[in-house]
């Protein structure tokens, strides 16, 4: 059964795809869950470029090897972009928590920070 490394290759690229589509195009709610999802990302597309570098079915004294250099490579650029996509998202919480605590200090302390 050949097929069974094929059907794992294109179904773990495809769910890869769908998941980085979700967090890099569609806009999560809070920036926390953008890192969380990057990091999701990148454990997927680890897992694509390990499974696209070789499998092997012996069947009948013949050996068949099932490989993909260039969907490796391919995973491992979008698994470099998903950690970029982590840092990014811990610094955009980073930036809305901040944003959220100057919100919630009083004006009189923020005049008196100010001057």
């Amino acid at each position: 059964m050949a097929e069974t490394a094929v059907i794992q290759q294109v179904a773990a690229f495809l769910a890869a795809l769908w998941w980085t589509s979700k967090w890099l195009i569609g806009r999560p709610v809070s920036r926390w869950r953008f890192a969380v999802a990057a990091l999701a990302g990148a454990i997927l597309w680890v897992f694509v470029a390990f499974t696209a570098l070789g499998s092997q079915w012996a069947s009948s004294g013949v050996v068949i090897t099932y490989q993909s250099p260039a969907l490796a490579y391919f995973s491992a650029f979008m698994a470099a972009v998903s950690v970029i996509g982590i840092v990014l998202g811990l610094l955009l919480w980073t930036e809305e928590e901040t944003d959220a605590a100057v919100d919630s200090v009083p004006d009189r302390l923020r005049q008196e920070l100010g001057d």
